[in-house]
């Protein structure tokens, strides 16, 4: 999500066994408006699957080949946002299907059918093999990199923790001038909530409008689409 040629790159570890509502719903949307429509981020999202508090590993490591596997028709942020705002707690196969099933132009069969692919059975060893290298062992888990600062955990214990720890190394790169004491830093109470509404049981959708930044003038985005497929991101 974002300009292929950010200079910064912040990626989400997830664990879609150990879901966070609160990362769509309220640190997305505001990460989105001050950084990566400005072209100065870029957010990727990386489904682990092992998480010390996860139910099973293997629902987490179903869902984080279902999720890589739609990426690869560029609907990853889409199913990951369905899945996430059905999570109760415990994720199973009727799980996966409900969530699929939200994501419009998205082929279920075929995402399945990709799930079990090299490549994407190596893109996700690859996410846990970063995330083992870094130490996470709890998701999700949000890491800061970029030409200055790499493998930077950034603190999301608290609503507006993430925001806050993610402007505090923005502005070590430069890219925002110091707090104005008399300027609070804006928190995620105070921006409009996002559009992403639970959806229905039975033919629920969900909508990333809020949070979609395109990046159609980026030649490689432009040739993949034509070409129907896309890496995971």
């Amino acid at each position: 999500m974002g300009k292929v040629d950010a200079k910064a790159t912040l990626t989400v570890f997830a664990s879609l066994d150990a879901s966070d509502q609160g990362f769509f719903s309220r640190d997305l949307p505001v990460i989105v408006k001050r950084w990566v429509r400005s072209g100065k981020l870029r957010v990727q999202l990386r489904t682990v699957t092992k998480d010390v508090e996860a139910t099973s590993d293997g629902d987490a490591a179903s869902s984080a080949a279902l999720a890589t596997a739609a990426g690869v028709d560029d609907h990853l942020w889409e199913f990951v946002a369905s899945l996430t705002a059905r999570y109760l707690g415990h994720t199973d196969d009727d799980l996966l299907t409900a969530a699929l099933g939200d994501v419009p132009g998205i082929d279920p069969a075929a995402v399945r059918a990709a799930a079990k692919s090299a490549r994407v059975v190596q893109a996700v060893k690859r996410a846990d093999a970063r995330a083992s290298k870094i130490g996470l062992a709890t998701f999700p888990a949000y890491v800061f990199d970029s030409d200055r600062q790499t493998n930077v955990r950034l603190d999301a214990s608290c609503p507006r923790c993430l925001v806050r720890s993610l402007e505090k190394v923005m502005q070590r790169e430069g890219t925002l001038p110091p707090l104005d004491p008399e300027q609070p830093t804006p928190t995620p109470s105070k921006t409009p909530k996002a559009s992403l509404k639970q959806p229905s049981r039975m033919s629920g959708q969900v909508s990333l409008a809020a949070f979609e930044v395109k990046s159609a003038a980026d030649p490689r985005t432009a040739a993949a689409r034509s070409r129907g497929a896309r890496a995971p991101t």
